[in-house]
């Protein structure tokens, strides 16, 4: 027990409002100076890890991984088609300072004021089921382009700041919310909360913080939830990036809930773990994590001021190794499925997919790979067996048996904005909105009828997805900043790209049930003149 009682962490829930108030989110942090006893007791502040890819496989760009099992070679189809949708909730600013025109000086509401508003979408929405909480993330330059709708960033002469909000997504169909993965709202509305787990410090004196990895924090996670489990259904664990600027930041403490963070070339990464819940009656969990890395290709010397560029294998790579993980688990249930970075640091062997704290990531090149988590039961006694003829206990023991079922197989899809306009001398594209790009995604869903395991919205280079057209797929990349062959670093052109994972492989379906992809505009760009 000395692992829990080292690391701190914070329980911000949102009680039903019989029994609190939205605005009275309790607020918990395990402690105590004996190690074989943990207290729950209110704090107003602070917070609660190591994996290594392994495997094989291949694969090609957004193709099905080659392995499943049921249902046949194309996986177990859902029961009738349901629509993907969702709520998001972005924070709202509370202070703006003298300088209006520079975004850095807007302070934005916290993170746990967002579960009240979406707690009270759910009041008002009780036909919705839903799939998975996402924590996204948009990098903007003003004001506007937080709720504008566009799927791109473009960088120009203003600073920037990365703003975090909260996606519910949710199926439409709530008579069957197994067939999406999600949790069937029977009993009225429903109300979810969250627990925010940041890494043990182990040592605050050196240069850098060091902070435990992985394991070691979901081991801490492990022993707490044995004897204090959460109070509902665990929804989502996800694993959240919070950037800190080295000129702001002076550790070894951070802010979880803090929504807005400064674009800067030399800042650390901090990954923290959150994990979202259901409120209900108090469920015995355990997590766990499984990282799935592409393997490495090669190396070549890029300039004098970077001295590798690596290449790696395409995502799908990692996600075969993902698929034949899956095919071999037993008796978990997913709750997540995301892309991640850690970073590459000279030669292949110093990257490490578990670690927590990566400092100094000033344009270095990340390497992307991909994270499950899960839930699974601990081992109780078996229920009872329900009464005969009793239709209504029969499906409740048939709910239970089916709640850690692993997948019957496993494939992804990348959905892409559609270029509309392109530069004729620069090349250079603007895309679409974020909101056309997820009808088609939504038409393919409808057309494809398969479970959905996890979505995930995620920034990729504009360099990589039209200039190289990756689809999606490259793994080692510079994400936010980039470094010229002069050593010159700039912040980086993006596009939002939407990952959905699936239960079972799928067949494309024809064009003709899908909308129509938008003309493409030649834009007149060119600033030369002729003398």
């Amino acid at each position: 027990m000395a692992a829990v009682v080292a690391s701190t962490l914070r329980r911000r829930t949102m009680q039903q409002q019989k029994q609190q108030t939205a605005a009275e989110a309790a607020r918990y942090q395990a402690s105590s100076s004996d190690p074989d006893q943990v207290t729950l007791t209110r704090t107003p502040t602070k917070t609660a890890s190591f994996y290594r890819g392994g495997g094989s496989g291949g694969g090609g760009s957004g193709r099905s991984p080659q392995h499943s099992r049921g249902g046949g070679g194309q996986g177990a189809p859902s029961r009738g088609a349901s629509v993907l949708l969702f709520a998001d909730f972005w924070p709202r600013p509370t202070s703006v300072l003298e300088d209006g025109l520079n975004v850095r000086s807007v302070t934005f509401e916290r993170f746990d004021s967002l579960i009240p508003r979406a707690n009270a979408w759910l009041q008002d929405n009780v036909e919705v089921d839903l799939i998975k909480c996402e924590t996204v993330e948009r990098k903007i330059s003003d004001l506007d382009q937080l709720t504008s709708g566009s799927s791109m960033f473009t960088p120009g002469s203003r600073s920037s700041v990365f703003i975090k909000g909260l996606r519910l997504w949710y199926a439409s169909c709530s008579r069957d919310a197994s067939k999406q993965g999600g949790i069937q709202n029977l009993g009225g509305p429903v109300a979810i909360g969250y627990l925010n787990v940041v890494p043990k410090c182990l040592e605050a004196k050196s240069k850098y913080p060091i902070y435990e990895d992985l394991p070691e924090t979901y081991a801490s996670v492990n022993t707490y939830m044995t004897d204090k489990p959460l109070e509902g259904k665990i929804l989502t664990i996800e694993t959240v990036s919070l950037k800190l600027p080295v000129r702001f930041w002076k550790g070894p403490d951070v802010d979880p809930d803090a929504t807005s963070t400064a674009d800067e070339l030399v800042h650390h990464i901090f990954y923290i773990t959150r994990i979202y819940f259901l409120f209900g009656k108090p469920e015995p969990e355990l997590i766990g994590a499984q990282d799935f890395l592409p393997d490495f290709d090669q190396c070549s010397r890029l300039n004098r001021t970077c001295s590798v560029l690596p290449k790696y294998r395409p995502l799908a790579n990692a996600m075969n190794k993902a698929a034949e993980w899956l095919h071999n688990a037993r008796n978990i249930h997913v709750t997540n499925i995301q892309t991640m970075e850690t970073i590459f640091r000279n030669i292949p062997e110093n990257v490490h997919t578990g670690i927590t704290f990566m400092k100094r990531v000033d344009g270095c090149v990340t390497v992307r790979f991909v994270r499950i988590t899960y839930t699974r039961g601990r081992i109780l006694p078996p229920p009872p067996s329900p009464p005969p003829g009793d239709p209504a206990a029969a499906a409740a023991a048939a709910a239970a048996d089916e709640a850690y079922m692993t997948p019957t197989g496993f494939a992804y899809k990348t959905f892409l904005p559609a270029a509309v306009k392109v530069g004729m001398c620069s090349g250079s594209p603007e895309y679409e909105a974020f909101a056309p790009m997820w009808e088609r995604a939504k038409a393919w869903l409808m057309c494809c009828e398969r479970r959905v395991l996890s979505v995930e919205v995620l920034y990729h280079p504009v360099s990589s997805l039209w200039h190289c057209q990756d689809g999606g797929e490259t793994t080692a990349i510079c994400t936010n900043w980039s470094q010229s062959m002069h050593g010159a670093k700039h912040r980086q052109q993006l596009v939002q790209i939407v990952r959905v994972y699936l239960d079972g492989e799928y067949q494309e379906p024809s064009t003709d049930h899908l909308p129509m992809l938008p003309m493409v505009e030649e834009v007149n760009d060119c600033r030369c003149s002729l003398m």
